[in-house]
């Protein structure tokens, strides 16, 4: 079934250039994804797409027929070996910019707006859970307003989810941090002092990252029982570190910390340390230990700046990569030894604006899209990206 929300006649069109960026020598030779077949053939932005360790879950978006302007309800399941098929539409109305999140058996759907583009007007703090067994939805405790945001984070760890980053109507709120009990289906909160940017759990313990008053960049680990928080030691950061972020990458915790460009908008490798530790046993059980945080050297030329799908987000990353777009163009950066691979993609599909992707343990899959471009005609052609890429081979 298929519900749609008018945009109130908003429609976005969006021109990228397509020249294909220089790879690095022979062994980054241009290089192509592969298509999902049976994938929706329209434009999908705002949307979100959760691994579960066999499917990949589409959820809600904006998009479908880019000139009538409309909220997608349209949530699918795409399966490596047996493809894309439909699943049932969430409770209540569609929604984009939201949060999900895997438990291990269900998906969480959490917050998002129903207006397209939207932070406040439209802002919901619904949360539901999806069964992929049995299909169907169940709807559970929305969270209070002042935790609810767009774009937010979220992770879960022993019975819980934590909810956080994002943006919200009052930027007094984007301390915020919820945590949802599953099994009493109620929600408690604490905060940070400044802006909470993401939260990630290992198998070990919960941690947020956060930015300071003074935008210094912060670590602490979650206490989900009890709500509290424990600041972390680190290392120092770049001063000013906003587009900072987190991941969890085959159980290493990775810090990305990256500060804006000075007021030239020039960017380097000096703006950026990537911290990465290997086994947070002894963090977790002791945070404010210091931990044996390893630097991952980078050499990127564009950090964090990419128009595809590794800006403001998650970074995305396989078990030991990761992954970003840059117009025609895919960098991976190795998480052994931050060995940097570029290669430049063939594809018509190569622009990357408003794509959504998520990692698995072995490929990166990057999903919808909103951009065009123009024919040698002049004629406008809509680009929609639903890929699979694998890392690339590295002769030692």
């Amino acid at each position: 079934m298929r519900r749609r929300a008018v945009l109130n006649g908003l429609a976005t069109v969006i021109l990228l250039g397509l020249t294909a960026a220089c790879g690095i020598g022979a062994d980054t030779p241009p290089v192509d994804g592969y298509d999902i077949a049976g994938a929706p053939q329209y434009p999908l932005f705002d949307h979100t797409l959760t691994w579960t360790g066999t499917d990949v879950i589409v959820v809600g978006g904006a998009g479908g027929d880019p000139t009538d302007g409309e909220l997608v309800d349209e949530p699918l399941i795409w399966n490596p070996n047996e493809g894309v098929r439909p699943i049932t539409s969430p409770p209540g109305p569609p929604l984009n910019r939201h949060t999900a999140v895997w438990t291990g058996e269900e998906l969480i759907v959490w917050s998002g707006t129903t207006v397209p583009f939207g932070v406040g007007d439209g802002l919901v703090a619904s949360t539901a859970a999806y069964d992929p067994d049995s299909d169907t939805w169940r709807e559970l405790a929305g969270s209070p307003m002042e935790v609810a945001r767009v774009r937010g984070r979220g992770a879960a760890f022993a019975d819980h989810i934590i909810v956080t980053g994002g943006s919200t109507p009052q930027s007094d709120n984007e301390g915020t941090i919820g945590v949802y009990d599953l099994e009493s289906d109620s929600w408690a909160t604490t905060a940070v002092d400044g802006d909470a940017l993401t939260t990630v759990a290992t198998g070990n313990a919960t941690y947020v990252l956060w930015a300071d008053r003074q935008s210094t960049v912060r670590l602490s680990q979650l206490d989900v029982e009890s709500a509290t928080l424990t600041e972390i030691p680190l290392p120092d950061l770049p001063e000013g570190a906003d587009r900072s972020n987190a991941v969890v990458a085959d159980g290493r915790l990775i810090v990305w910390a990256e500060a804006s460009p000075p007021e030239t908008g020039v960017r380097s490798d000096e703006l950026v340390t990537v911290l990465v530790l290997d086994d947070d046993r002894a963090l977790a059980a002791d945070p404010t230990r210091p931990a044996a945080w390893r630097e991952l050297v980078v050499q990127v030329d564009f950090p964090g700046s990419a128009t595809g799908f590794s800006e403001v987000r998650p970074l995305v990353h396989t078990d030991d990569w990761l992954a970003f777009m840059e117009g025609a163009e895919l960098k991976w950066i190795r998480i052994a030894d931050g060995l940097e691979i570029r290669r430049t993609l063939t594809t018509p599909q190569s622009c990357a604006f408003n794509t959504e992707a998520v990692g698995t343990p072995s490929v990166i899959v990057a999903w919808g899209g909103n951009c065009s471009r123009f024919d040698d005609d002049g004629n406008e052609q809509q680009i929609v990206e639903h890929f699979v890429f694998e890392p690339p081979a590295v002769d030692e």
